[in-house]
């Protein structure tokens, strides 16, 4: 097999979400070819999602120096730099993925978490707002556009994003956990219709 054969390998295997054995394939395509950009982003990725930040921020740091021009490492760097405090440069990071992919929803979502996490809520509906406006039938944004919302105080726009969340993705129990979580904290102010 060449480095291509254990890229596709990895893929197929997180897609499964045999994580260890993806690892093990990206490794394997890195050592065959040491500047396959896409070893390092998969490898990052399964890091991530690992809790394992430190180590994947190196294979972002790599996957960008050998492609300065793919948004999404950029986008997963930032979100790793956000997962250990260091706010400036994730910051950068996703100012840097938007720049770069200014018609992809992606960084404008990231960088929507990154500013709801920093509870700088208007901000983050804005980014919320582009991300939905350029893929409207992602759950993922409506939720938490949602709890920006709810988070201003504005039940009645939270409770609504909550809901196309759930009508876009049903299968999704997170939205429906988080508008119940929203229904529980705010009771009297709800106007139903």
């Amino acid at each position: 097999m060449n480095a291509n054969d254990y890229l596709n390998s990895a893929y197929k295997k997180q897609e499964k979400k045999l994580y260890n054995e993806a690892l093990k394939d990206c490794t394997k395509a890195i050592d065959l070819d040491n500047k396959l950009v896409g070893a390092y982003f998969l490898r990052g990725v399964i890091y991530f999602f690992s809790n394992m930040y430190e180590l994947a921020l190196e294979d972002f740091n790599k996957a960008i120096e050998l492609n300065p021009l793919y948004g999404l490492n950029y986008s997963f760097r930032g979100t790793c730099y956000g997962y250990l405090n260091n706010y400036d440069k994730a910051l950068e990071d996703f100012n840097k993925a938007i720049e770069l992919e200014s018609n992809s929803a992606n960084p404008y979502s990231k960088r929507g978490i990154h500013f709801a996490r920093l509870k700088k809520y208007d901000i983050a509906i804005t980014d919320f707002n582009k991300a939905i406006e350029i893929e409207p039938n992602e759950s993922l944004y409506y939720r938490w556009r949602g709890t920006c919302y709810g988070m201003l105080g504005d039940i009645n726009k939270a409770i609504a994003d909550y809901n196309k969340a759930i009508e876009l993705n049903p299968k999704d129990n997170t939205n429906k956990e988080w508008l119940n979580i929203c229904l529980e904290n705010f009771p009297k102010d709800l106007s139903i219709n």
